[in-house]
């Protein structure tokens, strides 16, 4: 088990874990391997690890490892 951060809190997980595995899981979608949904809706998330912005088009093949920290970041609509 490996132990992440999580938008500042900490999760243990069984690797081998993706980001796409970690943002399909907290978000509660699907995510194809290019990053987009599946059902072809956008999707307005933006995530990082370890402070690092992560394109969409990898989240796939971005393995997670001890200690990083991830930060899902949703678009939202409103004043």
């Amino acid at each position: 088990m490996i132990t992440l951060t999580i938008n500042g809190e900490p999760h243990g997980a069984e690797p081998p874990l993706t980001l796409a595995d970690v943002i399909a899981h907290r978000m509660g979608i699907r995510i194809a391997p290019d990053g987009s949904a599946p059902e072809g809706t956008a999707l307005g998330i933006a995530a990082a690890v370890n402070a690092a912005l992560v394109p969409r088009s990898t989240w796939a093949t971005v393995v997670l490892a001890e200690g990083d920290a991830v930060e899902i970041v949703t678009a939202t609509q409103g004043g």
